[in-house]
């Protein structure tokens, strides 16, 4: 009689420790993907801050012209699509996906763009701007146009202007206005299986998500790169630099 409780006792630890690993599994292998995915997002912040930076390194050289920061951002974002080999094949054709990828962000319905020149506005350009003779990288030789200058900042007139920057009034100097602030986005696509579909359909499409979200939302909804359905995070990044060149518009400031 003992003998049959003692093999009874041991059959149910048994189908006890098997339900207990049916319901532990899924959530210890949910956590451990979890943790995969947040070191790739957290590999594509990474990238993305010092793309940022580059970016605009690149504006403050050449006159805060939108299409030189957008260049360097691309180049800065090849890393994270370059494959095993670091090769220049490979290199060139991990640059071409980045710029598909921008150019992708940019054709997104409601997208604000990759890159956003937060400073100087328009009406810091309007405020400060002076008529110069200014050579443009491309050009052959100087043309006269509306800049803000650049050179001797120190001794120029440090007397205050109103202009709008991000929607309210501020008081700025010449030596402020010579300051370029972007704000960049990039779609970081998920890449563990599963659970890309789980944390899409909880927690990215659901509810309140912000405009750059969206935009990446939007992304999702076309395919992405691949053509087929994948699923994206929105990575942001800004920086701050002071400009080494005369700012030039060209219809590009906020």
């Amino acid at each position: 009689m003992a003998m049959r409780e003692s093999r009874y006792k041991i059959r149910h630890q048994q189908g006890s420790v098997l339900v207990e690993a049916i319901i532990a599994l899924p959530v210890f292998f949910f956590i451990l993907f979890g943790i995969i995915e947040y070191s790739y997002a957290y590999r594509a912040k990474a990238t993305l801050n010092l793309a940022t930076f580059e970016a605009v390194r690149a504006g403050t050289l050449n006159n805060a012209r939108l299409g030189a920061i957008e260049s360097a951002l691309a180049k800065g974002m090849v890393p994270l699509y370059m494959k095993a080999s670091t090769g220049l094949i490979s290199f060139q054709q991990a640059l071409i996906r980045a710029r598909a990828s921008l150019a992708l962000i940019k054709s997104m319905p409601g997208s604000t763009d990759a890159v956003n020149i937060v400073a100087p506005t328009n009406s810091t350009f309007t405020e400060f701007r002076e008529r110069v003779n200014v050579q443009l990288a491309g050009e052959l030789r100087p043309k006269s146009r509306f800049v803000i200058p650049n050179d001797n900042l120190y001794w120029r007139n440090p007397e205050l202007e109103t202009v709008t920057i991000d929607g309210t009034q501020r008081e700025v100097t010449i030596q402020d206005a010579n300051i370029l602030k972007i704000k960049t986005l990039w779609c970081h696509r998920l890449l563990t299986p599963g659970l890309d579909q789980l944390v899409y359909r909880t927690i990215l499409n659901f509810g309140a998500v912000s405009a750059e979200q969206r935009v990446c939302n939007a992304v999702t909804f076309a395919g992405g790169l691949a053509g087929s359905r994948n699923y994206y995070v929105a990575v942001t990044s800004q920086s701050v630099m002071r400009m080494q060149s005369p700012v030039f518009s060209e219809g590009q400031l906020p």
